[in-house]
């Protein structure tokens, strides 16, 4: 459950409390001392340059904050500008210890550092609920993201409901859906957290379908199957037939989960009690249970068993895709690796940072999409740059069925991300939303991936790598930033 601790203040016109605090080895005080002992390791682990500056006397003696600097941060923060956020952070000395304990606490599930963020959020929530409803709102909803990955069902379900019945909140008008996120969670709330083993480094091999999915061979007592690799699935999934297979028990209640077309589908949750995956083995993978018919795609044609999404995904490390079809986890490091670039997550989307004609921006990295595009957001901010004679239609799929959207095609595109860069000849740019409430600049997908020699997440620093494109001095040649 949430505590609802009060974090330590100075208040700046208050002289005899700083003389207190400064003298007097009292409780208080020595939650203080603690807290900024926290900050100061927490955040050296999740960005360089952060260092011991957060404890000078100012911070600790409490001096007033300019509205600015906590200003400029929030609209960072609100706006999903965590590359900027965390530059602008470390180099951010004006803030109160509370105030730091918040911004760097967001930083750090941003960073998928979760216990750290965890500790410095858990301290901040009873005075955070005196606040701004937005400080409250982004503290709660990244606590319970926190201990949804930490496999922390019922705190996850029980603190999103917390957040959707506090004064003010608005479900519309949050980016938290806390309703909707308190159901799913909830229904996973007596299953036991998963455990990953891993045996040592190994490959499997992949098949790459017709359609452009990754399958690798997973096993269970008396089951065998293909799933996909799908860095873009918030938790693994099955079929109902597939769960019947396994003998799964499935959730009384059902919720809904909305595919990467941004349509609604109704699911059940269930638990798989053990998966082998070449030298790993996953116990109790909590699973969406979907319709047949739902993870059914005529259009290509493909239909999905499984999927493995990003909860087993992480908890296996450092996995490599290889564009000869072999799956690599905990791979040491190739020297053909050119370079890293950080990755963030917002809840369970990976987020990766990259750089689009010599633009900075975030992208959704999802191995089970076979295409790359650029989101409306992008479209906003660039309209100036596209021609009628461009326009297109494009076709989403993803579960529960397809829609038809508006396009642009761009032309020419250099995309560098992970030290490597890739000429893209034709890029779709949606004029209109998905429906999904994580967008950012676009979706990285198999049609940009797939041609490089391997790419890498390295799970354990938050990072992404790749060997340069099978293409290079061809196609690639001229992935110049223009």
């Amino acid at each position: 459950m949430l505590p609802l601790l009060k974090a330590p203040d100075c208040p700046a016109d208050d002289v005899t409390r700083t003389k207190h605090l400064r003298t007097k080895a009292t409780a208080d005080s020595r939650m203080e001392k603690g807290i900024v002992l926290l900050l100061i390791s927490v955040l050296r682990s999740i960005a360089a340059g952060f260092s011991a500056m957060i404890v000078c006397s100012r911070l600790v003696c409490g001096q007033q904050v300019p509205d600015g600097a906590v200003s400029d941060l929030d609209v960072l923060v609100r706006q999903k500008r965590y590359i900027e956020l965390e530059r602008d952070l470390s180099a951010t000395h004006d803030l109160s210890i509370s105030q730091l304990a918040f911004f760097a606490g967001i930083l750090a599930n941003r960073r998928n550092h979760v216990s750290d963020s965890i500790r410095l959020l858990e301290p901040l929530a009873r005075t955070l609920l005196q606040g701004p409803m937005n400080h409250a709102e982004l503290a709660f909803c990244s606590l319970a993201d926190d201990y949804a990955k930490s496999f922390r069902y019922g705190d996850a379900a029980d603190t999103y409901s917390v957040l959707s019945h506090l004064p003010g909140y608005q479900e519309d008008e949050s980016g938290c859906h806390a309703e909707l996120e308190a159901e799913r969670w909830g229904s996973l709330r007596q299953a036991p957290a998963q455990i990953t083993t891993v045996s040592g480094p190994f490959t499997v091999d992949e098949n790459r379908t017709s359609a452009g999915f990754l399958e690798v061979a997973v096993q269970a007592p008396n089951f065998s199957d293909r799933w996909i690799l799908d860095t873009g699935a918030n938790l693994s999934a099955v079929t109902r037939t597939v769960a019947d297979q396994l003998g799964l028990k499935l959730s009384v209640a059902s919720s809904t989960a909305q595919g990467s077309n941004g349509i609604f589908v109704r699911i059940h949750t269930a638990v798989i009690p053990k998966i082998q995956l070449g030298g790993a083995t996953i116990r109790n993978v909590a699973v969406l249970v979907f319709e047949d018919d739902d993870l059914a795609f005529p259009q290509i044609p493909y239909q999905i068993h499984g999927s493995i999404g990003f909860p087993v995904l992480e908890s296996l490390g450092r996995i490599t895709f290889h564009a000869d079809g072999r799956f690599g986890v905990e791979e040491a490091p190739s020297t053909a690796e050119t370079g890293r670039t950080k990755l963030y997550l917002e809840r369970f989307t990976i987020l990766l940072h990259a750089r689009i004609a010599g633009e900075e921006h975030l992208l959704t990295l999802d191995t089970g999409a076979t295409d790359t595009f650029l989101s409306e957001h992008y479209y906003q901010q660039h309209k100036q740059d596209f021609r009628a004679s461009d326009l297109r239609e494009l076709e989403l799929i993803g579960a529960g069925g397809s829609k038809i959207m508006r396009t642009y095609v761009l032309h020419n595109v250099p995309l560098r991300m992970g030290g490597g860069c890739v000429a893209l000849r034709d890029l779709a740019v949606l004029t209109e939303p998905t429906g999904l409430p994580d967008e950012f600049s676009g979706n990285v997908g198999q049609s940009v991936v797939g041609l490089f020699r391997s790419y890498t997440l390295d799970f354990h620093t938050m990072t992404f790598s790749v060997q340069d494109p099978a293409t290079a001095g061809k196609e690639n040649g001229g992935c110049v930033d223009v």
